[in-house]
């Protein structure tokens, strides 16, 4: 993956640091090993200081679409390692799980105290690393691999809190000292065979445990009630089931359809419950009512307008307001464009956006108002917005070449469209842009013949 490659010469550095000890043959070329390795860390600080004190806005930006602060992160990701730790060494089956939203936030260093009891763990095992580097150095690069794989992802930058995937290259290092030590203490305290006998235990309670997850991943719904089951105060294990349950309930007869709804509808409510901060569960339980010509709750309405203004505005809340003005869109169900107006009304009234972000928000509106309203104007106007904060973008000027070209502003329209060929060297638009101005053509063409 692009974490394993952004990652990879720290792997080799800690490779040549705890195992091969930078040595060669040849002593020039030890010479170029180590200022290689100079040179890579050096250009890591220097890209790492850059990133933090001369363009620090992009991880202020990013952080706006996060409900928790730089310090709660980093101290939250401190007990997630040895959370890491706790799923590769003692196997508990019934909390894996593809979510952990679940997992409450470190507020302090002693909010939950466990936070103190992990940061002191984690120095622990970083001294012991340097301390027996050499005297016992497999044991120091199983710890050094382990921490050194979640440097870039369970650091600061502000990612999903924890996830399974971001520990198999890094659950090497535990595995590696399981192994050692399994093998190395039966020699001084127990038989001589016994360690090789708990590690055969141990492969085959993990291959059974593997065997098990493979079915919960056997199917959508299986996968869906088994995420639920193990992690039931999950927003997004909630949200899944719950889309999931939606899905079949089409298939369903009509008394069968109506009790499977009412579940969605209760994990939906769940789901909403579980995470204020994100507005994704009330899209879906209104979409669902509107679809499935269900009741509609006002409160529902009013708690989405509330979220949409007052938590901070991510890209999946402009996804599904972008999906719900499309026209014809299978999503909306035929949602009162009044609705749509508070949605929007809302979201302009957030203040609580990265700048990127509130330029796709302004092309969404702008849309909006293009296709419900014929308010090119309007849409025009929105457009211009968003080029102002993203002038880089080639679907920007693409879609204001297309507006231009509706209000008969045809000048206009073709410096658009030769804006975004400038900004589009891999050719994505170029067929695109090729249709709109076929239109602008063919209507300079009608207006001259008139």
């Amino acid at each position: 993956t692009k974490e394993t490659v952004a990652l990879l010469s720290i792997y080799m550095l800690l490779i040549e640091a705890f195992l091969f000890g930078f040595r060669c043959d040849y002593k020039h070329w030890r010479l170029v090993i180590r200022t290689g390795y100079a040179g890579i860390i050096l250009a890591l600080l220097t890209g790492l200081m850059w990133l933090l004190f001369v363009s620090p806005a992009w991880l202020h930006d990013l952080y706006l679409t996060r409900t928790y602060t730089l310090g709660e992160r980093l101290f939250t990701e401190a007990r997630v390692l040895f959370y890491y730790l706790r799923l590769v060494l003692l196997l508990p089956i019934n909390e894996y799980g593809l979510f952990h939203d679940d997992i409450d936030l470190s507020s302090g260093l002693f909010f939950p105290w466990t936070t103190a009891l992990s940061c002191l763990g984690l120095l622990g095992l970083i001294t012991t690393a340097v301390i027996f580097r050499k005297r016992l150095p497999l044991v120091a690069f199983g710890i050094a691999w382990f921490i050194g794989g979640h440097l870039l992802e369970s650091s600061f930058l502000p990612l999903e809190i924890a996830f399974e995937h971001r520990n198999y290259l890094p659950a090497i290092g535990p595995l590696l000292l399981l192994a050692y030590g399994l093998f190395t203490l039966p020699q001084t305290f127990l038989q001589p065979h016994s360690g090789a006998v708990m590690l055969s235990l141990f492969i085959v309670i993990a291959a059974s445990i593997t065997a098990l997850r493979a079915y919960d991943w056997s199917s959508e719904y299986n996968h869906a009630v088994a995420e639920y089951r193990n992690h039931p105060e999950s927003f997004r294990a909630n949200l899944t089931l719950a889309g999931i349950q939606l899905e079949w309930s089409r298939q369903l007869s009509s008394g069968d359809r109506n009790k499977m709804h009412q579940l969605a509808q209760e994990r939906l409510r769940r789901a909403a419950d579980l995470d204020k901060s994100k507005p994704i569960a009330l899209f879906v339980l209104l979409m669902s009512a509107y679809c499935f010509d269900k009741p509609v709750d006002p409160a529902w309405m009013h708690e989405l307008e509330l979220r949409i203004r007052n938590t901070p505005m991510s890209s999946s809340t402009i996804r599904w307001l972008d999906m719900l003005t499309l026209p014809d869109s299978q999503v909306r169900c035929g949602m009162p464009s009044g609705d749509m107006e508070r949605l929007f009304k809302a979201g302009f009234e957030n203040s609580n956006k990265a700048s990127w972000l509130t330029a796709k928000f302004n092309v969404v509106a702008s849309r909006f108002f293009a296709n419900e309203y014929n308010n090119a104007e309007m849409a025009i106007y929105l457009l211009a917005l968003a080029i102002e904060q993203e002038p880089t973008d080639p679907s920007y000027r693409v879609f204001m070449g297309k507006l231009m070209n509706l209000v008969g502003r045809n000048d206009e329209a073709k410096e658009e469209l030769e804006l975004a060929k400038s900004l589009d060297p891999l050719g994505i638009y170029t067929s695109l842009i090729a249709n709109i101005a076929a239109d602008i053509e063919k209507n300079e063409t009608a207006s001259d013949e008139n």
